[in-house]
């Protein structure tokens, strides 16, 4: 697995997101982490093909618009939206103080279309850790927040569905399966993985407690397998895989790779048994889970950034695939890395 193209970042890196939409899929957008400043960036690169297809040639820098405090995440709309609300595929949310969408119709020129907050509500809004858009209903956001709570948002609306509590700490991820739109999973931060279905939502179904009672900074569905999810615990290198129909205990575990704590993870689009970590060791690994073990500590490829001192922050596995890789079809994925202050390309 080698890097195919590296574009630095005048910022350090928190989150990535590629564009959807078919005719802008080469569009990505990076945000900043700057703890120390009220006023964040998101910029918007392109990446240029060659004279000779899937050739890649280098990203292009768009534009970078300022995001009031560090991202907490940002994500293009989900590729369904497009049937289901007229000019969707143009749409960018980020989460942060507030659950915000931004227009971006013109990539040069960020507005922003919704700013969606309890505060308008109540007296008080709490910090957002992460969202998630719902790919079943793209008219649906989750929210999930410092103040045990996640929130369901109506996009059309810009009003809540539907506010609960679902962890005794701060919520510090969300995620819905791709084909349904009345489950979706928290991560909390006092180390309990919960399931809820919104047509019964004050009822729980844990999932797993971490023993420890480390907060669970990440989750994410399996974007092949409805019934299949992940998480880790924070400063863990140990990835945790969870059946939905054998709850309490994980059915594989990734383990024994990584020298220091993960950063974050991606399962891949196109197949249920592949996933790619990186973490704080500068590691980047894909991973095979095709053999069913219950625990795994070979993945099936691997990349150091040693050479580029700087760890791994992030990492998102695009749905587009590109022409001149060496599979039977002819075809390569991509995988993104977000380093310190670069963004990597992967070829697999």
């Amino acid at each position: 697995m080698n890097a195919v193209i590296t574009q630095p970042i005048t910022y350090p890196i928190y989150s990535l997101s590629w564009c959807n939409r078919p005719d802008k899929r080469f569009l990505l957008a990076v945000s900043s982490l700057m703890e120390d400043h009220p006023v964040n960036k998101i910029q918007l690169l392109k990446l240029s093909l060659g004279e000779n297809p899937g050739e890649v040639v280098q990203f292009k820098p768009l534009t970078d618009f300022d995001h009031l405090y560090p991202p907490s995440k940002i994500m293009w709309s989900p590729p369904t939206i497009a049937t289901t609300l007229h000019g969707g595929a143009d749409l960018m949310a980020t989460s942060g103080d507030a659950l915000r969408l931004w227009d971006l119709s013109n990539p040069h020129r960020a507005i922003v279309k919704s700013h969606l907050s309890l505060s308008k509500l109540s007296d008080f809004s709490a910090p957002l850790t992460s969202f998630d858009w719902c790919q079943a209903d793209p008219t649906m956001i989750g929210t999930s927040s410092i103040d045990t709570t996640c929130t369901m948002w109506d996009i059309v609306t810009s009003q809540p569905k539907l506010q609960l509590i679902t962890n005794e700490s701060e919520v510090c991820d969300i995620s819905f399966p791709v084909s349904d739109p009345h489950l979706f999973a928290t991560a909390g931060g006092e180390g309990t993985l919960s399931m809820f279905d919104l047509r019964t939502p004050r009822v729980a179904t844990i999932l797993y407690n971490d023993p420890e009672r480390r907060p669970l900074v990440r989750v994410e569905w399996n974007k092949m397998d409805p019934g299949i999810v992940a998480t880790f615990a924070l400063h863990s290198s140990r990835l945790s895989i969870f059946n939905m129909a054998m709850p309490s205990k994980p059915i594989m575990e990734l383990v024994g790779y990584h020298t220091d704590h993960l950063n974050s993870f991606a399962w891949a689009p196109h197949s249920a048994g592949h996933l790619c970590t990186v973490g704080q060791d500068k590691q980047i690994a894909v991973w095979d889970l095709s053999s069913g073990q219950r625990v795994i500590d070979s993945p099936c490829r691997v990349c150091k950034t040693n050479q580029h001192q700087q760890n791994a922050n992030q990492v998102v596995w695009p749905t587009s695939r590109w022409r001149g890789g060496k599979g039977e079809d002819g075809m390569a994925n991509l995988i993104t890395v977000g380093l310190e202050r670069q963004v990597m390309m992967l070829m697999i």
